[in-house]
């Protein structure tokens, strides 16, 4: 039997031949290789010596104790962790010159062709992002539309409007902040990411990546900060996070991907997102996007809440978005984006453009919507977009201080026609246009006690196949008497069933053309006016 006291002693004796509270076995402490964390030494070369250290050992952890580091690119190897401990913070150089490796400019942190790379702990990567940035200029050139097609022409985007969403013009800049390319078994954990220059982490044609705790913080006024832009990556996981972007906050993509491939099995949950262009962005490229999930996530005072975009070859598909709040608003200034909770769209972004892809197998369900303006489902050529269900939806419009400046638009950027980039319409709070299959299931529309004089109706339907209401609530957005709940036109197979007319209603459906078959069954009108127009 061991007695207290011995016990004790011992205990006592195995705490001193343990390493020190914070030490990590197999470290290399970058204060061994000449860093210095004084803020103003340029520690490049010395993060090259760590990170070379630990390969000649097989692998191990890049320590940086507290204190500011400024440096140029660093870039990790396999097996090699970089842990920033708390205090410490990788402060980017402020000289563009500094990012030049072998005559290219690279990212901050970064690596090529490597397996298991970890980047964890408490600390900060700083990049400097709005040293290379004209703050007090807004961007104001307009080339990927044409004014003369908006709501308000010559007007549109005029600075007698305000410029205080940006964004802003910028200088030469370094490259991404954090980038892998061509890896595999990637983790980030924890870090604090802040002011990014240009995308803040880049996952680019890699396998098996895990992003847990993360926070990114970026000047909303600067162009292309996204958060986490994925490119043409498989198994891909990002939980507990908060992202706050001057562009996309999570993007899942293949635009700039070096390979044929397929985008997939990617999952985000429990993130809190803000951006000046969409919460969440899949789609353009070459490559397919497909099965993902998206769920508990709060988007907030951003220019778009989902957004999917097909614009070549590769096609979304089997797609799950549940348990989502969604706040989205009218910004000045020239970003894509036109305060959509959710948009879809498919059409070519160039004249000579091969086959597009296609939306398919999409679903919403459970989410909550605040906005100032409507879900739009766009599809240039009919069919292209096909089962998209919307389950549990309740969305709720309202008038902004930029809805006469800036509202009253559809934005289908990019499009190589500029008709149908940025162009005057008539907006509902769902407006949908060339699907094949929509399901609408318990979806709730409630409106602002005067909404914009641009809604026409709740529910727009046009040039589309197969469609089911089941459980819709709502009202048109006026007391215009030429309005309507719902209207459907050029649509071939229709269902409309146990849906209820919201007190005020003055014709529930419209509708012209609607072929095959028309099923309306257990729908409750007693608040409408008229019931259908013209009737049955």
């Amino acid at each position: 039997m061991i007695r207290p006291a011995t016990a004790f002693y011992a205990l006592v004796l195995m705490a001193a031949a343990s390493p020190a509270a914070g030490a990590v076995a197999g470290a290399v402490n970058v204060l061994d290789h000449g860093a210095t964390g004084d803020g103003t030494t340029l520690n490049t070369a010395a993060f090259s010596k760590a990170v070379a250290a630990c390969v000649e050992q097989k692998g191990g952890t890049v320590l940086v104790p507290a204190g500011v580091y400024r440096t140029g690119p660093i870039q990790l190897q396999s097996n090699v962790t970089l842990r920033l401990e708390a205090g410490a913070v990788l402060r980017g150089s402020e000289d563009v010159g500094d990012y030049r490796v072998d005559g290219r400019t690279r990212p901050l942190v970064w690596a090529r062709d490597a397996v298991n790379v970890t980047i964890c702990g408490s600390g900060t990567i700083d990049g400097r992002g709005s040293t290379f940035i004209n703050l007090d200029q807004p961007r104001t050139a307009a080339r990927d539309f044409e004014r003369r097609f908006t709501r308000q022409g010559e007007d549109f985007m005029s600075s007698k409007f305000g410029v205080g969403d940006g964004p802003v013009t910028y200088r030469s800049r370094p490259n991404r902040l954090v980038a892998f390319y061509n890896c595999s078994h990637l983790a980030m954990r924890d870090v604090l990411l802040t002011d990014a220059p240009c995308w803040t982490i880049n996952f680019a044609d890699c396998r098996y990546v895990n992003v847990e705790g993360v926070k990114v913080l970026n000047n909303l006024l600067v162009p292309n900060s996204d958060g986490i832009h994925c490119e043409t990556c498989q198994n891909v996981h990002i939980a507990n996070c908060e992202l706050v972007c001057g562009d996309d906050a999570i993007c899942i993509t293949s635009v700039n991907s070096r390979e044929p491939g397929v985008c997939e099995n990617v999952t985000v949950s429990n993130c809190t997102l803000s951006s000046r262009s969409a919460g969440v962005r899949l789609g353009y490229g070459m490559n397919t996007v497909r099965n993902c999930v998206f769920e508990n996530l709060v988007i907030r005072d951003s220019n778009r809440g989902l957004g999917l975009f097909v614009r070549q070859q590769g096609s979304i598909e089997n797609v799950l978005f549940n348990n989502i709040v969604i706040q989205t608003r009218l910004h000045t200034g020239h970003w894509w984006g036109k305060g959509e909770p959710i948009h879809l769209s498919v059409l070519p972004d160039r004249e000579s453009s091969p086959a597009l892809g296609r939306i398919r197998n999409v679903a919403f369900s459970n989410i909550l919507a605040e906005s100032e303006s409507g879900i739009v489902i766009w599809a240039q050529e009919p069919g292209r977009i096909e089962d998209v269900t919307f389950s549990q939806v309740r969305l709720h419009l309202k008038r902004g201080p930029l809805s006469a400046s800036y509202g009253g638009n559809i934005d289908l950027r990019p499009a190589f026609d500029p008709r149908w980039a940025l162009f005057e319409h008539d907006l509902a709070a769902l407006f949908c246009r060339g699907a094949d299959g929509l399901g609408l299931n318990h979806f709730d529309v409630r409106w602002d006690s005067e909404p914009p004089e641009y809604y026409t109706y709740a529910l727009w339907c046009e040039r589309s196949s197969r469609v089911v209401i089941d459980g819709f609530r709502g009202r048109q957005p006026g007391s215009d008497d030429a309005s309507a709940a719902i209207n459907l036109h050029s649509v071939r197979g229709l269902v409309v069933r146990n849906s209820q007319a919201a007190e005020g209603t003055t014709t529930f459906l419209k509708h012209r053309d609607v072929t095959e078959s028309i099923s309306l069954a257990n729908n409750d009108l007693n608040r409408a006016a008229k019931a259908l127009d013209p009737p049955l």
